[in-house]
């Protein structure tokens, strides 16, 4: 499962219940969720990605700033 499916499980999980809060996937409310899921799932992608940056042995992105503070050529 994609962790934007993930997050808008998460996410639907958390309403409360009642008839206010529409279940159907094709509901406003739904595709709201989807859309906020969709954010969560790039913005924790990121931030895996920058863990692994942090580490100079897996490191690309950041390379030349790893190199300017060790001092490498």
């Amino acid at each position: 499962m994609a962790i934007e499916d993930r997050y808008r499980r998460q996410m639907a999980q958390l309403l409360p219940p009642g008839s206010a809060w529409a279940r159907d996937s094709d509901s406003v409310l739904q595709r709201l969720l989807a859309g906020v899921a969709r954010e969560f799932g790039r913005l924790h992608k990121r931030i895996t990605g920058l863990v692994r940056e942090a580490d100079t042995r897996t490191t690309s992105e950041l390379l030349p700033d790893w190199e300017r503070v060790l001092g490498l050529p």
